[in-house]
C-alpha cells in the first residue's frame, strides 16, 4: 500500500524516494525539524504588524492603489512607508492597525515597474512610396492635432496646391 506521507529519519536522508513507497505525485514537501524539536509548520505565524525597518509589505496609497512598500520608520502607533519605485515625496505615516497595510504579496506581485517609453526621436528619411504619402509622428500628446492635420491634408485642393510646388 502506498503512503500519502512519510517521516524520514536523518539516517535515511540519502535513500532514494522509491524506498518509501510514496503515492505518485508531482509535489514533494521536504521539511526539516528545527533545533527545538518542532516542525516549522507548527510555529505560530509571526504577526506581520510587528514592523521592522526595512520590512517589505503591501501598502495602499491615498488613491486606493496597492504597491509593494518598504517600512522606513516605526513608531508605537504608526509606520512610515515608502512606496517602492516612487519618489520619496509620496512616503507617508500610516496607522499601524490600518487595513492599508498587508503582508507582502497579498495585493501585489512584486515592485511596480516603470513604464518603458518609446523614443519618438527616430527620424526616418527617404522617398515616400507615393507622392504626398507621408504621415506625422505622434509625440505623445499631439494625437488630436495630428488627426486634424491629417484631415486637412486629405482635402483635394490642398493636396493639389502642395504637390504643385507653388
Amino acid at each position: 500500500m502506498q503512503k500519502k506521507w512519510v517521516l524520514v529519519e536523518e539516517d535515511e536522508m540519502e535513500l532514494p524516494l522509491e524506498n518509501f513507497q510514496l503515492q505518485t505525485s508531482p509535489a514533494l514537501l521536504v521539511e526539516v525539524r528545527m533545533a527545538n524539536g518542532q516542525w516549522p509548520r507548527e510555529q505560530p505565524p509571526e504577526d506581520f504588524r510587528n514592523f521592522k525597518v526595512g520590512q517589505i509589505i503591501d501598502a495602499m496609497d491615498t488613491v486606493k492603489k496597492w504597491y509593494e512598500s518598504t517600512v522606513r520608520a516605526v513608531r508605537e502607533d504608526e509606520v512610515f512607508i515608502h512606496f517602492n519605485q516612487w519618489p520619496d515625496r509620496w512616503d507617508e505615516w500610516i496607522a499601524r492597525d490600518s487595513d492599508r497595510l498587508q503582508p507582502r504579496g497579498t495585493h501585489t506581485s512584486g515592485p511596480r515597474r516603470k513604464r518603458a517609453y518609446r523614443s519618438y526621436m527616430n527620424h526616418q528619411s527617404g522617398e515616400p512610396p507615393v507622392k504626398g504619402a507621408v504621415g506625422l509622428r505622434n509625440l505623445g500628446n499631439t494625437c488630436f492635432m495630428n488627426s486634424c492635420l491629417q484631415c486637412v491634408a486629405s482635402t483635394p485642393p490642398l493636396i493639389e496646391y502642395m504637390q504643385s510646388g507653388a
